[in-house]
């Protein structure tokens, strides 16, 4: 994800998009125009086999433009009914609509959001929710969890940007008391990345598994890590995301670069690098195993 008394609109949906394009203020040049912000979620990574489903509900949403900036001053997004999002759908480029709303136009550094409920279900029926205690979220204080915004998000004079959110699953939800497949109580620490669409790059692909025969098919819930050239260890992942049952995935909002695209599914893995790919740009990996 990334990062104006004059409103634009803030607008969470489920599709990738770009940032508005610049528009000049019409007449006197001394009044503010609205701008627009269209704010997106998706998810990164996490264990697909074992968990069921993630929902979370955020019921306050605002921005400001950082203490390096010296205006702290909260911009409410949102104060009411609690938006929710069932976290494991959005994968391989879905993204979900949170909000759309004015907002005075300019440059913003910091988001916040305030989880007013969430709930992990795994796949082998338990179920933990901050409701009860047995999912436990950290006392954030009234505005919620600060999203730095790394780079700049700018709402232009009459016109909108777009900021995507993606919830890294599998560093957001940690057990408390052992391994994953035994653990009775989780944490809910969430780890949030802000990423302005069209400033970022983006790999898709299939994942597939050639027979003895060479036939070649689709695989499902393989796990996919995105990583830095020349590094091996996964915990340094830039991100990583799962195939769907037809064997494709997508990975949205990367750093322009180059990646290692590694696939492991069971005892089985597989990997392919990309050449440098530039921000608003793809890649094409197709992975098999053989």
């Amino acid at each position: 994800m990334s990062r104006t008394p004059f409103l634009g609109l803030i607008c969470i949906f489920a599709a990738l998009a770009g940032c508005g394009k610049n528009s000049g203020s019409t007449g006197g040049g001394s009044t503010a125009v609205p701008g627009e912000l269209a704010l997106l979620i998706t998810d990164a990574p996490f264990p697909h086999d074992a968990i069921a489903s993630a929902h979370i509900s955020i019921d306050r949403i605002s921005i400001d433009r950082g203490l390096e900036q010296g205006d702290t001053t909260r911009i409410v997004l949102h104060d009411g009914a609690p938006l929710g999002f069932e976290l494991t759908s959005l994968r391989n480029g879905a993204i979900g609509e949170v909000l759309r709303t004015p907002v005075p136009s300019g440059d913003y550094f910091r988001l916040f959001l305030n989880f007013s409920s969430v709930e992990l279900a795994l796949e082998d029926g338990r179920v933990f929710r901050s409701s009860d205690g047995s999912l436990q979220v950290p006392e954030l204080g009234p505005e919620g969890f600060v999203v730095p915004l790394d780079t700049v998000l700018r709402v232009p004079e009459g016109d909108w940007a777009r900021l995507l959110l993606d919830i890294d699953l599998t560093r957001s939800f940690q057990p408390l008391d052992g391994a994953f497949e035994d653990a009775t109580a989780f944490s809910f620490q969430p780890v949030i990345y802000a990423i302005m669409p069209g400033q970022s790059a983006e790999v898709r692909g299939v994942v597939a598994r050639r027979d003895s025969q060479g036939g070649m098919h689709p695989v499902d819930r393989a796990t996919i890590f995105f990583l830095p050239i020349g590094v091996k260890d996964l915990d340094q992942a830039v991100a990583s995301t799962a195939s769907d049952a037809d064997g494709g995935y997508c990975q949205l909002g990367l750093p322009p670069g180059a990646y290692r695209v590694f696939a492991i599914k069971g005892t089985r893995q597989t990997w392919l690098e990309t050449a440098r790919i530039s921000a608003g740009n793809y890649a094409a990996v197709d992975l098999t195993f053989d």
